[in-house]
């Protein structure tokens, strides 16, 4: 057997520049677990013949650059757009895009939700690497780098708002994959969300790195689907 075929890593120099070091999260242990995730599942993802892509809270860019280059390699092509409520984490963005060949809209907007209506239920692949540490409300609001972590109370304050939007923005037969970490607690998630949104909901991969962390796939669920136990509420 030869050696394994090393993933794909978009090029993210520019975050070094001094107008992005301090201000813009770089791709770290849970943007590689997203990506690591994404490429176990791209199967699934080709299988639904995704049409629009939207990834909130892009920080550097760096999912959707991966993304897209997988997509692409496999010979299928979508819109991409992509959204963050930090300026510079938007410029960022953009840099990344362009560095990578990577056709996508950037959006300054909180949640995307310049994108309602008109991508009502639109969107067929939801990505959300959102903030998730447990911090105090001080710093929950703030549009500069501490958006890329502080989720108040749990770490669940950000993800908790943004829900209600999702719900809004994801396709009849879209997929939407969420990071989180163990004092989110995902699998109390996964029960909720299929109570309130009625969507289908799996812990799809794991990484421990110091924290232990978690990505979730969630898709509407169907008829077909409602008598399935979801996997990690055992």
């Amino acid at each position: 057997m030869g050696p394994k075929k090393k993933k794909y890593t978009p090029n993210t120099d520019h975050l070094f520049e001094p107008r992005f070091e301090k201000d813009v999260y770089h791709p770290c242990a849970d943007s590689f677990t997203m990506m690591d995730a994404l490429e176990e599942d791209l199967q699934f993802i080709l299988h639904r013949r995704p049409t629009v892509c939207l990834e909130v809270g892009s920080g550097s860019g760096v999912i959707t650059a991966f993304l897209q280059r997988r997509l692409t390699e496999c010979q299928h092509h979508c819109a991409y757009l992509s959204c963050d409520i930090n300026d510079k984490a938007a410029q960022a963005s953009v840099i990344t895009y362009h560095t990578n060949d990577v056709p996508c809209d950037m959006l300054l907007s909180d949640f995307g939700q310049a994108l309602l209506p008109r991508l009502h239920w639109g969107v067929d692949v939801l990505l959300f690497n959102p903030p998730y540490v447990p911090t105090g409300p001080d710093e929950l609001h703030s549009s500069g780098i501490e958006a890329a972590w502080a989720g108040g109370m749990d770490g669940m304050e950000v993800v908790d708002a943004f829900l209600p939007i999702a719900d809004r923005l994801l396709a009849p037969q879209g997929l939407f994959y969420l990071v989180l970490i163990e004092q989110n607690k995902p699998k109390q998630l996964l029960s909720r969300v299929l109570e309130t949104y009625g969507w289908q909901g799996e812990i799809i991969f794991r990484h421990q790195c110091g924290e232990r962390l978690y990505i979730l796939r969630f898709f509407r669920q169907s008829k077909a689907d409602s008598g399935k136990q979801i996997e990690g509420q055992e």
